[in-house]
């Protein structure tokens, strides 16, 4: 019913970017990604904002077609590179293709534009950590700690990276600190035994 409105409105408002936008994401709700990029697509480039971008780009992603996916989402941080969401939908689309040297490029260029955005600074450690960057992945988790994150995530990915050089009992110690300062947490136990696993 909802899409029914929408597909009135863009009939009725023929030259309405915000019509077929509006249409658009309701397909792509609706999980028909085809109709939605379809709609977004007939919005002129001219008048195609960032949100119509994302849209193509979600549905190309879920259609498995990557690289226009990818292309999608670079325009629409190109249009609007002070929106959080748009970087994060690029770099987590470049690193499910295993691109991770893109997503840690794409992710400092974020953090460059948004240097206060906490979860574009947790995606930068994690492309630095895939990428095999490991010193720049430790600095940047240690910061996010360092700064008092009130989320256990900095700490497991500090630990993770910790482990991957080599060095499980520092990682313990890092998690046993995260357990003191936030309280019992699932995560926090779970990984730290892994590590305390590894220093047998």
């Amino acid at each position: 019913e909802g899409i029914a409105v929408f597909q009135r409105l863009t009939t009725h408002y023929l030259q309405a970017a915000w019509a077929q936008f509006d249409l658009a994401l309701a397909y792509l709700q609706a999980h028909r990604a085809a109709e939605a990029e379809k709609v977004a697509k007939s919005i002129p480039e001219s008048n195609r904002l960032a949100p119509a971008w994302t849209v193509i780009g979600i549905a190309e992603s879920e259609r498995n077609r990557h690289e226009d996916a990818t292309r999608a989402f670079r325009k629409a941080v190109e249009i609007a590179p002070q929106e959080e969401d748009g970087w994060l939908n690029l770099t987590r689309e470049l690193m499910e293709q295993l691109h991770f040297v893109d997503a840690s490029a794409a992710a400092q260029q974020s953090v460059n534009n948004l240097p206060r955005s906490y979860a574009l600074r947790l995606r930068l450690g994690a492309t630095y950590m895939k990428s095999a960057r490991y010193k720049e992945a430790e600095e940047v988790f240690r910061d996010l700690i360092a700064q008092g994150d009130p989320e256990p995530t900095s700490a497991i990915g500090l630990a993770q990276v910790l482990m991957l050089v080599g060095r499980p009992e520092e990682a313990a110690e890092v998690l046993g600190e995260a357990q003191k300062r936030l309280g019992p947490n699932f995560l926090l136990a779970y990984f730290r035994g892994i590590m305390l696993g590894r220093t047998a």
